[in-house]
């Protein structure tokens, strides 16, 4: 995970890849570019390739959970897993769990 957890007015994490990494969270909110993420700003030119991303819940390809802010221009092709004996919920290719404003891939 490049981020594990970001806040504030306006953030932005702008052209950040993650490429031929495993990433493994022994809770929630694992991705591969933030867990957790609560600014208002963008998670802009983002991607995650090659990677394998494992946690309890909410865990997502670029982020595990975003409260307000959106996502634009990105992708993953990380491959998502759960950890063995939890009752994991909230899994996505991009984002395990989304608030709020609805993302942009445009």
């Amino acid at each position: 995970m490049f981020l594990e957890y970001v806040e504030g007015n306006n953030g932005t994490i702008n052209q950040c890849y993650v490429t031929a990494s495993t990433i493994t969270c022994g809770s929630s909110e694992a991705g591969g570019i933030c867990g957790e993420n609560t600014s208002t700003g963008y998670v802009n030119n983002c991607y995650v390739t090659n990677t394998s991303i494992t946690g309890s819940s909410i865990v997502g390809g670029i982020c595990g959970e975003l409260t307000k802010n959106t996502i634009k221009n990105c992708y993953s092709t990380a491959l998502i897993y759960k950890n063995t004996g939890t009752t994991a919920t909230t899994f996505g290719g991009l984002v395990g769990q989304k608030h709020i404003k609805w993302w942009n891939n445009n």
